[in-house]
């Protein structure tokens, strides 16, 4: 988070801003608040910790005796006290921090005419992750005097650094290394291969208000003997891999990484996001898909523990190596860890109720905060009382979703999020066969695109590489083919024929690398895994019997091959 803070111009730093907003209890008074957060101040270091650097320009944390954080009131009037809320959240989410004097927390009491009252937290995101805001949101606005948010012994932030550096001096992450460089050797190197026109704001946000997900998801996940954030998942696999017509369907899930005692009630930024990949390709039955999209995630979460700075240099070597640029923007993100709702029953609903259930959900496009800039495909899950019930309404589960309307659009995405639900309520009863998908989602394959190919388990546009090369070398005539390889795939071969230009395979390929770095649009493409220098270009520049004939000097830029 650090590194990503130094990256963000200032006028971006805002995006590093987490806000959590809360009711306040009639009962319950802002002196009462205010000292529950001195007193929480106390106990966290990290609600007092700035970040500098050192003589030698290393990150280092330099923790203060109390904690100042900023506290503001709000009075409203003329307004709903509810749209009131969203725009001081709207506000203090486009706010960034100055963390290396700023302390990591603005705290906003907003007081509506009627007598009601929130509590709106803003912090960094080096300092508090969505779990850590959300607990402390709970504790500052319970209206009984609440515990500790953990045990006994607590994880502070120079402890849990000192804890990572242990490890790493230990040797304790190389599987987790080795497990990363699995995956970036096999995964697609996009879900989205290419997008069309894109919507006007390119990047928007969607959110699924829905009682059926909360009715049907604990029953689905005890006939399948799995958590309900499995099934979700499992979901999200089936529809984007259907979707996108990929074999292999590979996201980042959020690790809330609290497997320790110390850590589950601790504040700081503990979360990683980490890459898994689910087989889809032979599955028959959604059961089948649940139980690959367990064992993926579990194998995932074992390996959530990383350095990035790390995982950045592998991510580059290995793009290189494969010869693609890697895009890893769909994720899933289960926030309903922390949240305290009780579960339900495990009675499956009646068809009449799951029908009125359904009936009423709702779908609502929320403001966007990003303009241009986003993922693919993000999904978070949550879960609550439902807007039209109060607290005492019936219990929702909400999907949001943010999506690159170029591959992704707005049409797209309400269905992709009613398929979600719909899919869940059909596997409520029974078991669903993968090929009877059709009677249940909406959502329908990307058309087929000609030239696009399986590649090293990417779909590769072959003319568009051949494009890449020619861009990569001006003045040069060049071809690419789909050869035969040593994988079911096959391999790219580049032919090229560039005058009396010097040129070796090793440097063509470097020059592709670079071509493709700088291309936007990138997600079909790879550059070949061979290159072929021709003494000319032949008459017939489709025929790759000619261009072998014509062949001077052949090789690869890939370290690997």
């Amino acid at each position: 988070m650090w590194d990503t803070y130094q990256r963000l111009a200032a006028p971006d730093r805002h995006h590093l801003t987490v806000v959590k907003s809360a009711a306040l209890p009639s009962r319950l008074g802002v002196e009462r608040v205010l000292r529950r957060l001195e007193a929480l101040g106390a106990r966290h270091e990290v609600l007092r910790t700035v970040y500098r650097t050192d003589a030698n320009g290393e990150p280092e944390q330099a923790v203060r005796t109390h904690a100042g954080p900023v506290v503001q009131e709000r009075e409203v009037a003329d307004t709903s006290l509810a749209d009131a809320v969203t725009r001081v959240e709207r506000a203090e989410g486009s706010r960034a921090f100055d963390i290396t004097v700023d302390d990591p927390l603005r705290v906003t009491f907003v007081r509506g005419t009627d007598g009601g009252r929130y509590l709106v937290l803003a912090s960094h995101h080096l300092a508090m992750d969505g779990w850590s805001i959300t607990r402390l949101a709970e504790s500052l606005t319970r209206e009984e005097e609440p515990g500790p948010l953990e045990p006994d012994v607590c994880r502070q932030p120079l402890d849990h650094a000192a804890d990572e550096a242990r490890l790493v001096r230990d040797g304790h992450v190389a599987a987790t290394e080795a497990y990363w460089e699995q995956q970036l050797r096999t995964v697609p190197q996009s879900m989205f291969t290419l997008g069309g026109e894109p919507a006007r704001p390119r990047y928007r946000t969607l959110t699924l208000e829905s009682a059926a997900l909360a009715m049907t998801l604990p029953v689905a996940a005890a006939r399948y003997r799995v958590t309900t954030s499995t099934v979700l998942l499992s979901t999200v696999v089936a529809v984007l891999s259907r979707l996108t017509r990929q074999d292999t369907c590979a996201l980042q899930v959020t690790s809330a990484n609290r497997d320790a005692p110390e850590l589950l009630g601790a504040l700081g930024n503990y979360f990683q996001n980490v890459l898994l990949s689910v087989p889809v390709l032979g599955a028959t039955t959604f059961g089948e898909l649940v139980v690959r999209s367990g064992a993926a995630a579990h194998l995932a979460y074992e390996h959530s523990h990383y350095d990035p700075v790390v995982v950045a240099r592998r991510i580059r070597r290995v793009n290189a190596e494969r010869g693609i640029a890697l895009d890893r923007t769909c994720i899933v993100n289960d926030e309903r860890a922390v949240t305290t709702n009780p579960a339900r029953g495990r009675r499956r609903p009646d068809g009449a109720a799951l029908t009125r259930a359904l009936e009423r959900s709702r779908l609502e496009w929320l403001p966007r905060r990003h303009h241009d800039r986003g993922p693919k495909c993000q999904v978070w899950v949550n879960d609550g009382p439902g807007t039209d019930g109060g607290s005492g309404g019936p219990e929702v589960i909400h999907l949001t979703l943010q999506s690159d309307t170029a591959y992704l659009p707005p049409s797209g995405m309400e269905v992709f999020l009613r398929d979600i639900e719909r899919l869940v309520a059909a596997v409520c009863p029974a078991d669903l066969p993968l090929a009877e998908l059709d009677d249940v989602v909406l959502s329908r394959p990307a058309p087929g695109v000609r030239g696009l190919r399986r590649v090293d388990d990417c779909l590769v546009d072959v003319d568009g590489v051949a494009r890449l090369v020619r861009s990569a070398v001006p003045g040069a005539e060049a071809a690419v083919f789909l050869e035969p390889g040593p994988d079911r795939t096959g391999r790219l071969v580049a032919y090229l024929a560039a005058g009396d230009r010097p040129h070796t395979p090793a440097a063509v390929h470097r020059a592709c690398l670079a071509a493709l770095r700088a291309t936007p649009e990138r997600h079909a493409l790879m550059t070949p895994q061979q290159y072929v220098l021709c003494s000319a270009a032949p008459p017939r520049g489709s025929d790759a019997t000619a261009w072998r004939a014509l062949a001077r000097e052949a090789g690869t830029g890939r370290a690997r091959d």
